[in-house]
């Protein structure tokens, strides 16, 4: 009798149809338990039972608004390279000197490029002028016009030489200077370095065409005007000769003139300097004043007239 009730369950069992899945498949029955399920209550009329059938396997939530990856629009370049970014943190000093480079580079490739065409256009005409005052000499006996020529264009030949041999180009460290990274401080560093040496490069070339191109102007013009009062009487100088000499006066003005006066490069990278040394200072300053803000307690023994004493010494 016990075995017959026993296995009367497990036939009706294997007789039930498979639950159907909500994707259309076939569920398979769990296998029966010695107690009994409870039975869920009827649900109201007109109504369907919301109790999901057997087997049915409840979808996971979807993951959380921060746990999700990043948007299509950010590409995997410009999520890493965030993401390198994101702890950096450039000093303040730091900063300013990379900002006031920033604008100098700009200022500078904004107002001067290359001289390679002022070059060539010098050398041109000083050939003309050399040329014009062969044939000048060629057929008349005054050699004062020729002479005035041929020093006049060779100092103009000499200042094309000079603008495009030595004049630099301040374009070229600008557009490297802009393209240089600051992903890590590695590379902060290596760009504030190079933006320091092209600047003070650039002065120092600018320097140095500059006080070529002067004492060229001066030489031209004190040449000539030496040769004439060597040759000539300058109180019967007729007027083309009167002419000459204010031609060679002007060109020894602009040559002191421009001895004196300084490049835009070498007064951006004077005023550079400046302000390095100035934040340098205020940097040394705030760490000394940090260390002497320090607590800090002296232990010590001396002797006084009725024996001996322990000091102790403090700072706050």
């Amino acid at each position: 009798m016990i075995g017959g009730v026993a296995a009367g369950p497990a036939r009706a069992q294997d007789e039930l149809p498979p639950t159907d899945t909500p994707d259309g498949g076939a569920a398979t029955q769990p296998p029966p338990t010695g107690a009994a399920q409870p039975t869920p209550p009827p649900a109201p009329s007109g109504t369907t039972s919301a109790t999901p059938p057997s087997g049915y396997q409840v979808p996971p939530p979807p993951p959380a608004r921060s746990e999700r990856y990043p948007s299509v629009a950010l590409t995997e370049d410009r999520y890493l390279e965030s993401a390198e970014t994101r702890d950096l943190r450039i000093p303040s000093r730091i900063a300013t000197r990379l900002r006031v480079l920033d604008r100098d580079f700009t200022a500078l490739s904004a107002r001067g490029g290359s001289s390679i065409v002022d070059g060539v256009l010098a050398i041109i005409s000083g050939g003309l002028s050399i040329t014009l005052g062969l044939i000048i000499a060629a057929d008349s006996e005054d050699q004062n016009l020729p002479m005035f020529l041929y020093i006049i264009g060779g100092a103009a030949v000499a200042r094309g030489v000079i603008d495009i041999a030595m004049t630099p180009d301040p374009s070229d460290p600008a557009i490297v200077f802009s393209h240089m990274p600051m992903g890590s401080v590695r590379e902060v560093r290596a760009r504030l370095n190079y933006g320091e040496s092209a600047l003070e490069e650039l002065a120092d070339e600018t320097r140095l065409a500059r006080l070529l191109d002067a004492g060229i102007s001066i030489g031209a013009g004190a040449g000539f005007t030496t040769y004439y009062l060597a040759e000539n009487d300058i109180a019967h100088a007729p007027v083309l000769d009167v002419f000459l000499l204010i031609g060679a006066a002007i060109s020894i003005v602009s040559g002191v003139i421009n001895l004196v006066s300084r490049s835009e490069a070498e007064r951006r990278w004077e005023a550079y300097s400046d302000l390095r040394s100035r934040l340098r200072r205020e940097r040394r300053d705030e760490v000394i004043r940090r260390r002497r803000s320090k607590p800090t307690a002296h232990l010590g023994i001396g002797g006084v007239p009725s024996g001996a004493g322990i000091v102790l010494r403090g700072q706050f």
